[in-house]
């Protein structure tokens, strides 16, 4: 069986998706192992417990908080 995520944008940005853990059991497995997972071009962790969020490696070290951005 293979994940397939229907990736949806999130409110708090265009390069933040999310999807269910239903929709990706070996995916969050991976994550529940590691705690965040990276694949080489994106991060992944479970938010709450059942959402994964997925973002690009750089939002780990550039964070852009948009309710402040004018």
């Amino acid at each position: 069986m293979k994940d397939t995520p229907n990736w949806l944008h999130t409110r708090y940005g265009l390069d933040i998706d999310y999807c269910r853990v239903e929709e990706a059991p070996f995916l969050a497995q991976l994550i529940r192992k590691y705690g965040l997972f990276w694949d080489g071009e994106y991060c992944y962790r479970i938010e709450g417990s059942c959402y994964i969020k997925r973002f690009p490696e750089w939002r780990n070290k550039v964070r852009v908080p948009l309710e402040k951005v004018s």
